[in-house]
């Protein structure tokens, strides 16, 4: 499954491969919205994935 987002200017797609992908999605959706974030305001990226 590919995820694309645009946040600002910046757009950013991702592919997930697998099964049981739901979670992941949400949370690499989120992590990558928040460094893209980061790096529009002009920091660095440092967003992750949740630790488990």
């Amino acid at each position: 499954m590919y995820l694309t987002m645009r946040i600002g200017t910046v757009v950013a797609t991702t592919f997930v491969e697998g099964g049981e992908a739901e979670p992941m999605l949400t949370q690499g959706a989120t992590m990558f919205a928040q460094r893209i974030a980061q790096v529009e305001a002009g920091t660095k990226a440092t967003a992750t994935l949740p630790q488990s």
